[in-house]
């Protein structure tokens, strides 16, 4: 509760000098505000205890100080030296924050480089149990703590989060939609029961149906059933990436819309890919942001929202669902991305090379549903550690 409450403080901080100032509160800046108030808390626990406490004989408080007042500062002077003129708000906010949090009631914490480094000793043992102790018997002492809990409740439901692109639909003739061939590009694996559904939702823009499939079970069958004319590619199961890979390769259409055949997404939707990439754009991303979940747990929705905000802040983009899996693409663009992931980091992977190539990005607001049957093959630490390696390993690529 505290992490949150202290990162929901700042945040408001941040939005309420914003506002003074007349300066947009975008995502990036959200995003950069919640690693900003973040990272130096996750550090500071396992890290600065570990560090400081054990090996130097000082509280933990020493690193949360450092860290927090180093890294936030570092990243203000790098954003403003790159044209983001708002960026002193979130050292300013910051400094609120430790305000709040008690710190320059203890100024030989707070300004350590001046008093040395002897610090008065911690019990940490029964840190935890205290803290809950203080919040039922003391909850005026936490007042802050539950007020940024609050604003960050708030700016998480009610925050209008701006799309990466503006679309013009009404500009798009259902003629202009019809000389393009549409792909609908499908990986399956052990999906016989979830394809009926998928397969008779298909909608009758798409011209070619590419299945790319490593299943174990009935699933082929049960597709060619249902849509004769599929082209069904086997592969080894060896992951969604390099299923991706082969279906976008099999796919003739100048336009290729990609989806998971777990029936959690709306084949209705596949328009709203479509008008976007006919009126000019390269990538289209579908967003659970803008749109809802009936499936992202909360563990999972913090996952994706810290990827999101790393890859915003790295990469200069404004994405808001960083790892949907239904996108759409222009063929040509898709010849130029040229990914090499072979699991679930794919979908990342082209995003940041979209945006590495200055491609044209939009995204639109999506309802993702329940898988109908069965149990998703994503594993969310071993597929979470890969996407973070994805994200680090496209930073210092070429």
């Amino acid at each position: 509760m505290l992490l949150f409450g202290h990162l929901g403080l700042t945040i408001g901080i941040v939005y309420l000098l914003a506002r003074i100032m007349g300066v947009r509160f975008s995502q990036r800046m959200l995003a950069i505000t919640a690693v900003g108030a973040l990272l130096p808390d996750i550090i500071d626990k396992p890290i600065g205890q570990m560090l400081f406490y054990d090996y130097f004989s000082n509280n933990r408080i020493f690193a949360h100080t450092l860290i927090f007042i180093s890294v936030l500062g570092i990243l203000a002077i790098y954003l403003y030296s790159n044209g983001y003129r708002w960026a002193p708000i979130l050292p300013v906010a910051s400094a609120v924050h430790l305000l709040f949090d008690g710190m320059w009631n203890n100024p030989t914490t707070l300004f350590w480089p001046a008093y040395g480094l002897g610090f008065q000793r911690m019990d940490l043992a029964n840190w935890a149990s205290n803290n809950i102790n203080s919040l039922f018997h003391n909850p005026y002492t936490y007042g802050p703590e539950i007020l940024g809990l609050a604003i960050l409740v708030i700016a998480v439901t009610k925050l209008s989060l701006p799309n990466a692109g503006k679309i013009d639909e009404a500009s798009i003739s259902d003629s202009e939609i019809r000389s393009h061939k549409i792909s609908l590009v499908v990986p399956t694996m052990n999906e016989a029961k979830n394809v009926p559904h998928v397969f008779s939702s298909i909608p009758d823009i798409v011209d070619e149906v590419v299945v790319v499939d490593s299943s174990s079970d009935n699933t082929v069958d049960v597709i060619r059933k249902i849509r004769p004319d599929a082209k069904i590619f086997t592969e080894k199961p060896n992951g969604k990436g390099n299923a991706l890979k082969k279906g976008f390769e099999y796919a003739t259409g100048d336009i290729v819309i990609a989806i998971d055949a777990d029936g959690s997404m709306d084949l209705k939707e596949i328009p709203l890919f479509v008008k976007p990439l006919v009126n000019g754009y390269d990538v289209v991303k579908g967003s659970r942001v803008l749109g809802g979940s009936e499936d992202l747990t909360p563990f999972r929705s913090f996952g994706n929202f810290c990827f999101t905000a790393l890859v915003n802040i790295l990469y200069d983009s404004e994405y808001s669902d960083l790892t949907y899996g239904y996108q759409g693409f222009k063929k040509s663009a898709l010849d130029k991305l040229k990914c090499v992931s072979e699991g679930f980091d794919v979908e990342v992977e082209q995003l940041i090379k979209s945006k590495k190539m200055n491609m044209k990005v939009c995204e639109v607001p999506c309802i993702e549903r329940k898988r109908l049957y069965g149990n998703s093959n994503l594993r969310a630490f071993g597929d979470g550690k890969k996407i973070l390696m994805r994200i680090l390993r496209e930073k210092v690529a070429r």
